[in-house]
C-alpha cells in the first residue's frame, strides 16, 4: 500500500480531519488557558530586617519562612514585629530570617525593639512573555508527539517510518 492508495480512502481521509482538528483544539486550549492566567499573581512578605544580617528579602520565596498573615495588628500586610511580639512567626523570621539567636531575639522583644517590617507585596506574576512562551513550547511538544503518532500510523500501514513520495 502507498499513500496514494491511503488518500483514496475514506477512512484515512477522516482520520486526517480529526487529526488536525484534536492539533487546533490543542493548541486553542492551551493558548487560551496561559493567556487566561496574564495578570495572575502570588503574595509573599518582604521582611526587611533591623537588627540581625540588616538585609531585605521574601520570606516564604527566598527563605522558605511563612509568615503569619492573620496577626493580630492594625494591617496585617503591613506590620512590625513589636506590634505582634507573641505571634509564632515573629521568632522565625527573627531567627531563620534576620539571622538572630533566640535568647537575643527574645531580650529585643521583651524591650519593645522592632526587628523587622513586613509587608505584603505581589510575587511572580504572570504576563504576556511568559503565556507567549508557554504556548509556543507547548504547541511545539503537542506537533512533535502528533508527528510520532503519524509516523506509528504510517509504520502500521504502510510498514515503514518514512513512505515514498508519489510520483506525478
Amino acid at each position: 500500500m502507498t499513500k496514494a492508495t491511503l488518500r483514496s480512502k475514506w477512512y484515512y481521509r477522516l482520520l486526517i480531519v480529526i487529526y488536525i482538528g484534536f492539533f487546533l483544539l490543542i493548541s486553542l486550549i492551551t493558548v487560551y488557558s496561559n493567556f487566561d492566567s496574564v495578570g495572575n499573581h502570588q503574595t509573599d512578605f518582604e521582611v526587611k530586617c533591623h537588627f540581625g544580617n540588616k538585609e531585605t528579602f521574601f520570606a516564604y520565596q527566598d527563605k522558605n519562612i511563612f509568615v503569619n498573615r492573620y496577626a493580630e495588628v492594625p494591617d496585617p500586610e503591613n506590620w512590625r514585629s513589636s506590634q505582634a511580639p507573641n505571634d509564632w512567626s515573629v521568632m522565625t523570621v527573627a531567627t531563620e530570617g534576620c539571622g538572630l539567636l533566640k535568647s537575643s531575639t527574645q531580650v529585643l522583644l521583651d524591650t519593645g525593639s522592632n526587628i523587622f517590617n513586613a509587608k505584603l507585596k505581589k510575587v511572580n506574576v504572570i504576563t504576556y512573555g511568559h503565556a507567549i512562551f508557554w504556548s509556543i513550547l507547548i504547541i511545539a511538544i503537542t506537533a512533535l508527539v502528533f508527528e510520532v503518532i503519524r509516523k506509528i500510523f504510517y509504520f502500521i500501514t504502510l510498514d515503514t517510518l518514512f513512505p515514498k513520495k508519489d510520483k506525478k
